[in-house]
């Protein structure tokens, strides 16, 4: 796949993944960190 994978290509693969593996929890999480600003606040509170 040689092109730029944007937020919303990339929530939606990483969400499938976690569903595909029954981490309910976990594709939540990551479909909710829909902007830009709430992945920098996530990253502030967790690194």
């Amino acid at each position: 796949m040689g092109q730029y994978w944007n937020l919303d290509l990339a929530s939606t693969a990483l969400t499938a993944i976690a569903l595909a593996k029954g981490q309910i929890k976990l594709a939540n999480a990551i479909q909710n960190m829909d902007s830009d600003d709430v992945i920098d606040e996530f990253l502030e509170s967790y690194s």
